[in-house]
């Protein structure tokens, strides 16, 4: 994800825009890159934007702070955290929702009752179906047993990895987690689609 991340840090240090611009450019970044699964397209798309809307480009930072540098530095100094939007018909449902940045985690199922479950998912998926979680600054994604099956799909390649179930303890069973990344899409069941974002706390 190297090129998301020279894209935001473009964004944020790069003198061509103001702070609520570079916060709004930040925004498109991380929604377009949830919603076309693509991290090129997104960044593609967020270039055009800037130019349109704020007449302004992604330019490389340099070591003079402009004014409102300190706004900016507050935006990158915020913990990124991971959220998920709801795609049905190829179109986003509703808002983020934003994972819990625990070893807990963030539950997801028809049924899941834990803090800050994710109940928002089609008839055919399990009461627990999945779950995701932070473990040193990295996130992962694991099958809680579901009768359906979890699938995550690459936003780098669109390589699909079939997510195992630490219960299943069979030698050639999928991996019981898989690492996830902003652009990936989360597929549960067949009647299920999540595109994983990235933001800022605070922001």
């Amino acid at each position: 994800m190297t090129l998301y991340h020279n894209t935001l840090e473009r964004i944020i240090h790069g003198p061509g825009m103001t702070a609520d611009e570079s916060t709004e450019a930040a925004m498109v970044l991380f929604v377009s890159a949830g919603c076309l699964a693509n991290v090129h397209r997104a960044v593609e798309y967020t270039m055009k934007f800037a130019r349109s809307t704020h007449a302004g480009r992604l330019t490389t930072p340099t070591d003079i702070a402009p004014a409102g540098s300190e706004e900016k530095k507050s935006i990158l100094n915020s913990k990124p955290i991971l959220g998920l939007l709801r795609i049905v018909d190829g179109y986003v449902v509703g808002s983020p929702y934003w994972l819990s940045d625990t070893e807990e985690g963030t539950e997801i199922g028809a049924l899941a009752l834990s803090n800050n479950a994710i109940n928002d998912v089609g008839s055919h998926a399990s009461g627990r179906h999945a779950r995701i979680w932070n473990k040193d600054e990295r996130w992962f994604i694991e099958d809680l047993g579901s009768s359906n099956g979890t699938t995550v799909v690459s936003g780098a390649n669109h390589e699909e990895t079939v997510v195992g179930s630490s219960s299943q303890g069979k030698p050639d069973a999928p991996s019981a987690q898989i690492e996830l990344h902003p652009g990936d899409e989360i597929r549960l069941a067949d009647d299920t689609v999540f595109v994983v974002i990235e933001g800022m706390l605070g922001v």
